[in-house]
């Protein structure tokens, strides 16, 4: 074989390499295109270096991998190998396809990051077997986003002029800080590292990150205010929603921490640790104060963004006049995915065939101006919604493996910690874990139904990211890590 074997302590470099590279990829993500891309098209490349030489040269670690694989629960290899059958359905689509060639080429390129799902679980999972943790990959990109949120305040202060060229950000942008939009001039909308879209939906997952790594504590509450606030002061679109919902599902879990103690005869007043492991300060009481302060904060700021009044007074005028007399041509944002989603519909159901099979991949833009009779607005190639997407181009058998593809990965995270300590120690580390995964998975699915998540290359890292992340997290943890690796992988969570 032209690879040489490797030793053992060359494997364990290896290892810590795959795994490094994956969390740079995380940390990078939120601060632009270029670095998400960098590091995780290297990271593939030794994850795939280190899969051919254990294959070849490390029977162990290749036989500690399969009998990990084999053991894995069914959710979990579905969820591998619902993204190894999409991408090969949406290439099989490229067959039938209407798109241009240059459309079509684009397109399914878009898509090949659904490949790097099984290296990046390979190289997470080595990682963990070297000694890393299972929340590296979330601690850093939660970092990323945080540096990210700073340079936002900056540019919301004005001071990233002369560093970043503030100013109208270019579709093609891969970092810019305070994006011009209509009205508003660049320092209103101070989104650094992605477009505003993208960066309001990273910041509110990074936030609840924060709150999960650290258990709800002062400290993770306030790294989680400071990341998400930017996202009042700038155009957040899709962030203004999920971080809503994150915040009165946070709240909501004190109120069931406190609601079940209470029931149970073991009630604690609100606010401190009663029978809940006190001096710790995350008690079902403690977590329900803080998240009752986050809640007012964020409600608070929801009523006094002029941002968020001046988008909701446009979205409300586009939606009522859009559904009274459907214009041809929208001019918000919310109007357009209203032309996109119908349009679509339309699409999809002229015939049986495209109905189950669809149009092709990166068909939708010749469909859509065949239907309509010209260009799509803003000469957009996506309806801006993932299910819509690929139910347009790929059918209901591509819509199905999405949608199987997300089932998985909730069965996943809900069996992935320690089911048998009791409900209402819900505020409890494990329970913390499981309600924090399940949020973000709930939050990336509520983000997929207004932004084509998976077409776009922020979003999209993401996702390979969370799947392979709580894919690695679940088979390493699974079963006792080797003798070699000098710990249980039990202990790095």
């Amino acid at each position: 074989m032209w690879i040489a074997p490797l030793s053992w302590a060359e494997l364990r470099a290896v290892d810590r390499w795959s795994h490094g590279l994956w969390c740079l990829a995380a940390f990078g993500l939120p601060l632009g295109t270029a670095p998400a891309v960098l590091f995780s098209g290297l990271a593939v490349l030794v994850s795939a270096w280190s899969w051919v030489s254990a294959k070849t040269h490390s029977p162990d670690l290749w036989q500690d991998w399969w009998q990990a694989w084999r053991a894995s629960p069914s959710s979990l290899r579905a969820l591998v190998w619902g993204c190894l059958i999409l991408f090969v359905w949406l290439s099989l689509s490229a067959w039938w396809s209407i798109a241009p060639t240059s459309d079509l080429q684009e397109s399914w390129s878009r898509y090949r990051r659904l490949l790097y799902v099984p290296f990046a679980l390979w190289g997470l999972w080595l990682g963990l077997r070297a000694g890393g943790s299972g929340r590296d990959w979330l601690f850093w990109f939660a970092l990323g986003a945080s540096l990210s949120a700073v340079v936002s305040w900056l540019a919301y202060w004005g001071w990233t002029g002369a560093w970043f060229g503030s100013g109208a950000g270019q579709a093609g942008a891969w970092v810019w800080a305070g994006q011009k939009i209509v009205s508003f001039p660049a320092a209103s909308n101070p989104a650094f590292g992605h477009s505003h879209i993208a960066t309001g939906a990273f910041l509110v997952i990074a936030a609840n990150a924060w709150l999960m790594l650290t258990r709800v504590s002062w400290p993770g509450l306030a790294a989680a205010a400071f990341t998400a606030t930017p996202v009042l002061l700038m155009q957040g679109r899709t962030g203004y929603v999920l971080l809503l919902v994150s915040t009165v599902a946070w709240f909501g879990l004190g109120l069931v921490c406190v609601w079940r103690l209470w029931r149970g005869g073991r009630g604690a007043k609100v606010g401190t640790d009663t029978g809940t492991g006190a001096g710790t300060g995350t008690g079902p009481g403690a977590v329900a104060m803080r998240g009752l302060a986050g809640l007012l904060v964020v409600l608070t700021w929801l009523q006094t963004s002029p941002h968020l009044q001046w988008r909701s007074q446009q979205a409300a005028a586009e939606v009522q006049g859009y559904v009274q007399t459907q214009p041809t041509t929208p001019v918000t944002s919310q109007g357009i995915r209203l032309a996109f989603w119908q349009a679509g519909l339309e699409m999809t159901a002229a015939s049986a065939s495209r109905l189950v099979f669809g149009l092709g991949v990166g068909g939708y833009a010749q469909g859509y101006q065949a239907l309509r009779g010209q260009p799509a607005p803003e000469g957009s190639g996506q309806p801006h919604s993932e299910y819509m997407a690929l139910l347009v181009q790929a059918g209901l058998v591509g819509l199905g493996l999405w949608l199987w593809i997300w089932v998985s990965a909730l069965r996943l995270a809900w069996s992935s910690v320690n089911a048998s300590i009791p409900l209402r120690q819900f505020h409890r580390s494990p329970h913390l874990t499981r309600f924090g995964l399940l949020l973000m998975l709930g939050l990336l699915l509520l983000d997929a139904g207004f932004n084509s998540v998976l077409w776009n290359v922020e979003e999209g890292h993401l996702l390979v990211l969370v799947w392979a992340g709580l894919a690695a997290w679940c088979l390493a943890y699974g079963r006792p890590a080797p003798d070699h690796a000098k710990r249980g992988l039990i202990q790095a969570c």
